[in-house]
């Protein structure tokens, strides 16, 4: 028979059973691993359909191949470097995803643990980074085996490699450098996978923790790789831990306001402050702060207790509009950069009288913005609803 011809059976016969023999290979999986819970199974199953077929491939083609006709044995060595690469990357996809697999299992069993955040720091970054090691570790072992495979003589070449180690140190000084970065990172835990954080005017959400660099997601919709040595050396804004956002505001008020009105608008802000269930009760500061060159300036420091920047800004502008709305009532007018030409004693000229508050009255409207009080809408009208 004709050597080529030969070939040429064993290969499409292999293409054949690779194909057709899957199914059958996924039953054997499935009877084997029969203990595992149904979504693992099928995981086993799906992921590793390529790994499957290239195993069954070679499978057929080394049968084939021990009835290589005498005139083909010198096209033996020929053969066998192929026939092990495709063992080396069936084997390497198997065991990559029986990685993955056993990182989701480990992440699963973690979650139901009580120590909620000791779990979220090894599932978004311990996990990820030892996952990637891992399969670092595995693919240079199983290359260095396909070598020693094909010939190669790997004791020299680690010996070699062993005698050149400071000159490929010096080589990949930065690689390495950023690879520290990245174990630092890991260890210190100054930010996580999911964080919005600012470091050195990079502001943004961290999406990946790799081993030479972390990505961050920007307000942009843009993704910024950043080095890991970059980071392990730069100071770190981890806003994403923040227990309360805070507000600082300073609202100009007119100089013609009364200083009962200034001080019932002040108690006013207090109140508006504790009737939103979003602030902390135990710590804002609201007070008539200074003089400024136009206005009379009311300090306004409080904080949010709140998930996320959507409901930050919804609770925002709820306290600003409780804060116009009681500046309407008392009939308190804001001040900004301006000059004022006074008319009201021009004859025929329509005088401009504001209503006057007794004491009781000015304390009543105060009160009337305290939480349950007539005129108090810490929510707003309802009309916008944050994302979740």
């Amino acid at each position: 028979m004709n050597i080529l011809l030969f070939f040429l059976i064993v290969i499409l016969t292999s293409l054949f059973f690779s194909r057709y023999l899957r199914p059958l290979m996924s039953l054997i999986i499935k009877k084997l691993f029969s203990f595992f819970p149904e979504k693992i199974q099928n995981i086993l199953i799906e992921k590793n359909k390529t790994a499957y077929t290239l195993f069954i491939f070679w499978l057929i083609c080394n049968i084939g191949f021990q009835f290589i006709p005498k005139e083909g044995k010198k096209w033996e060595p020929f053969l066998s470097a192929p026939l092990s690469f495709i063992l080396v990357v069936s084997f390497l996809l198997l065991v990559w995803n029986a990685i993955d697999i056993l990182e989701n299992l480990i992440a699963e069993r973690l979650k139901k643990q009580e120590s909620a955040v000791f779990t979220d720091s090894i599932t978004k970054n311990i996990l990820p980074y030892s996952k990637k090691i891992i399969k670092a570790l595995v693919f240079i072992i199983l290359i260095l085996v396909f070598l020693q495979n094909v010939g190669f003589n790997v004791t020299s070449l680690l010996a070699g490699l062993g005698i050149g180690g400071v000159a490929l140190a010096l080589a990949a000084k930065e690689t390495l450098s950023n690879f520290f970065g990245g174990l630092s990172v890991i260890l210190d835990k100054p930010f996580s996978v999911g964080d919005w954080i600012l470091c050195d005017k990079i502001e943004g959400t961290v999406e990946d923790i790799g081993f030479r660099s972390t990505k961050i997601k920007t307000f942009y919709d843009s993704v910024i790789t950043v080095p890991n040595s970059m980071l392990s050396d730069s100071v770190i804004d981890n806003l994403g831990k923040r227990k309360a956002r805070r507000t600082r505001v300073t609202l100009d008020i007119t100089y013609d306001t009364p200083p009962k009105k200034i001080e019932t608008f002040v108690e006013g802000l207090k109140n508006i402050i504790q009737s939103n269930s979003y602030t902390r009760k135990d710590y804002y500061q609201c007070y008539f702060s200074a003089y400024g060159p136009h206005s009379l300036q009311i300090l306004l420091n409080f904080f949010l207790k709140v998930p996320d920047w959507d409901t930050e800004l919804l609770q925002k502008q709820n306290i600003f509009l409780e804060i116009l709305s009681l500046a309407k009532e008392l009939e308190v007018d804001f001040a900004f950069p301006t000059q004022t030409l006074d008319l009201l004693n021009i004859p025929g000229q329509k005088e401009n009288i504001k209503k006057k508050f007794s004491t009781e009255e000015l304390k009543a409207k105060a009160k009337d913005f305290g939480p349950k009080g007539n005129l108090s809408k810490p929510q707003g009208l309802g009309l916008y609803k944050p994302r979740n």
